[in-house]
């Protein structure tokens, strides 16, 4: 019993060291239901905190596609992603630290069945807040090394 509550101890200390990360804080703001009538990319996307709030959930169907799922999370005092991409690879990207205000803009730096270097992945995301309710994200797809397109998803929160 002590072992379980000094363990329960070290964790709420743990919680109380959290430094403030202003991307990770961004993202945690998008937390609920979004949708793009864009006509090339329609698609639904939920956002969902978990893990006791160390990382968000960010789940997208696509029309006649199979659901991708990207869980965002701090990586020290910046911030990562790993997308688990319909091309059944997963890349792992990093925020770049000079980013535009506004903005997030996040490069592959490895990640699960795929060399960046060569194999056709998501390589890229930029998320631009416009506001509270907007969010566009622009996702570059790679293959044999360069960039072979973006594709680009505005995105409104639903309303209740």
């Amino acid at each position: 019993m002590k072992t379980i509550l000094a363990l329960t101890a070290l964790a709420l200390l743990a919680q109380g060291e959290k430094k403030f990360n202003p991307g990770y804080e961004s993202i945690k703001k998008l937390e609920g239901e979004w949708e793009s009538s864009d006509k090339d990319h329609p698609c639904k996307v939920s956002y969902k905190s978990g893990s006791g709030g160390s990382i968000v959930t960010e789940s997208m169907s696509m029309a006649n596609h199979a659901e991708m799922l990207t869980v965002y999370h701090p990586d020290g005092d910046g911030l990562a992603l790993t997308h688990y991409c319909m091309l059944g690879n997963q890349p792992h990207m990093k925020a770049e630290k000079e980013s535009k205000a506004g903005t997030l803009h996040f490069v592959c730096d490895g990640g699960s069945n795929l060399k960046c270097a060569g194999d056709k992945h998501m390589h890229s995301l930029t998320v631009t807040f416009v506001d509270a309710d907007h969010l566009k994200q622009e996702w570059a797809m790679f293959d044999g090394g360069k960039e072979q397109m973006i594709v680009t998803i505005n995105l409104a929160r639903k309303k209740a």
